[in-house]
């Protein structure tokens, strides 16, 4: 199905949304439509140990807290004893150096979390890199970080630009679909609609929460119902409620109404444990249980804009 072009609906898009969609565009021609390939919802697996992820926030943590200080005479004492110390040739910071390494590799990594890309972007430019040009922020980064985004990351950050920029995002499908495609690590096809699984959706819409609220409109909440239906769900997981009740309607005259009030009866569906794979509502408690894996299995730290 062909998607609407930059003025979509008759109205005209911001140039945040222009430009974003402009270069997804020009970066789906050149790789040829290539997507990444996710694996099927019941498959997922976490990508990283849990400990691992809280062990890595402990010393971002306090390798942050480093150099921070009440007052000036402070910082200005610091100084004058590092200069002391620093002999010619050797860098003056240590832990500068550490992080721009560890900024390099996340920008590096097509699997790194959009959260944390967007964390490197505010710890070294503040809000300013959102409005600026795609080439100007191309090309900071390559001068900070001695490399060019992937493509993958490059994705990522134009999509937080275009939410950032506008509203869009809760209002029409399109724009809602691509950026949930971005944001999975997916080089977005616009030529067609995409097969995004309803964990993506989700984790589309848990990393824009955490960057911007708003309330999703009829077009989106229709989007993802349909989606939905498709793949079979009686009940959305919880982060994309919103559209449960296009998703009822979806289901009128079939036996999802049922399953669904048969699963409601038993508790919570994260919480059930699954042992029938023949019984609807043990298969629907699977589904919701996979979803739930797959947001757990993606650092989504809160990102204070």
């Amino acid at each position: 199905m062909p998607l609407p072009g930059p003025t979509s609906y008759g109205r005209p898009m911001d140039r945040a949304t222009s430009i974003f969609l402009e270069e997804l565009s020009k970066t789906s021609a050149d790789i040829g439509g290539r997507k990444r390939v996710v694996a099927p919802a019941g498959a997922i697996q976490p990508k990283r140990d849990e400990g691992e992820i809280q062990q890595g926030k402990v010393t971002f943590r306090e390798n942050q807290g480093t150099f921070s200080f009440d007052s000036a005479p402070d910082v200005q004492g610091l100084k004058d004893k590092r200069r002391k110390e620093v002999r010619p040739g050797q860098p003056e910071s240590p832990w500068r150096a550490t992080k721009v390494a560890q900024d390099r590799a996340c920008l590096l990594d097509p699997d790194s979390p959009t959260l944390r890309c967007v964390a490197c972007m505010m710890e070294d430019y503040g809000k300013e890199w959102l409005e600026w040009e795609p080439e100007t922020l191309w090309e900071t980064i390559r001068k900070d970080y001695q490399t060019y985004p992937n493509e993958e990351t490059k994705n990522k950050l134009m999509a937080v630009k275009a939410v950032m920029a506008n509203d869009y995002f809760w209002q029409e499908w399109d724009v809602f679909e691509k950026v949930c495609s971005a944001f999975n690590g997916r080089i977005p096809n616009f030529g067609n609609m995409e097969d995004l699984s309803i964990a993506e959706l989700a984790l589309g819409v848990q990393i824009v929460s955490e960057l911007k609220k708003r309330s999703f409109k009829n077009e989106v909440q229709a989007y993802v119902a349909s989606r939905a239906h498709e793949e079979g769900y009686v009940m959305l997981p919880e982060v994309l409620s919103f559209a449960q009740g296009y998703l009822d309607d979806l289901m009128q005259g079939t036996e999802g109404p049922v399953v669904k009030e048969k699963l409601l009866a038993l508790g919570d569906p994260l919480e059930l444990k699954v042992t029938d794979d023949t019984d609807p509502v043990h298969i629907q408690a699977g589904l919701l249980q996979a979803v739930s894996v797959y947001l757990k299995s993606n650092d989504t730290h809160e990102v204070h804009l």
